[in-house]
């Protein structure tokens, strides 16, 4: 008689607690996405040392037409805004963007150098995005790899204005 009383027991106490983890275990992942933008705030972001090279006017106007570059930079803004949602989960739209950011270069950027960049801004960002995705992160290190990824922007920025520049100027041989 013991044995009917105690089964439905075992039972109603296993469903119990199976509920109680799996919430536990959806608060976890929940508090893990959140983490990393507790870890660092913009003030942290603002104080890191690094020269920011912004694009002229004249570049601009040369790159006017290259709209995943402008994609690029508004991931750029919000990591600098501590907003890192486009790295959670959209590894698949990350390496399309970066695909076709190479893929449709301006002809009058289009050359070795701005490859090079290119190349090292999405290496940074995909280190981005697993530091970002970590459960376990130092706060050093999250300003590390932000930082190294700012400063990979702000490179491919003053390589634009460099080649822009260089082919604006009207250099003649003496003959």
């Amino acid at each position: 008689m013991t044995l009917k009383f105690l089964i439905p027991f075992c039972f109603c106490f296993a469903l119990w607690s199976c509920k109680d983890s799996m919430q536990t275990t959806n608060d976890n992942v929940a508090n893990n996405q959140n983490k990393s933008t507790q870890l660092i705030n913009e003030g942290d972001i603002s104080k890191l040392k690094y020269i920011d090279f912004i694009l002229d006017e004249k570049s601009n106007k040369g790159i006017e037409d290259w709209h995943h570059y402008e994609e690029l930079s508004n991931i750029i803004s919000n990591v600098k805004k501590t907003d890192f949602k486009d790295f959670k989960d959209n590894h698949k739209i990350l390496v399309s963007l970066l695909k076709d950011l190479k893929k449709n270069i301006p002809k009058p950027i289009n050359n070795h150098p701005i490859h090079a960049r290119l190349l090292v801004i999405e290496t940074k960002l995909f280190k981005f995005e697993d530091v970002v995705n970590l459960s376990s992160i130092k706060k050093e290190e999250l300003g590390s790899v932000i930082k190294e990824l700012l400063v990979a922007f702000s490179n491919l920025n003053f390589q634009i204005n460099k080649k822009l520049e260089h082919d604006s100027q009207d250099i003649q041989k003496p003959i």
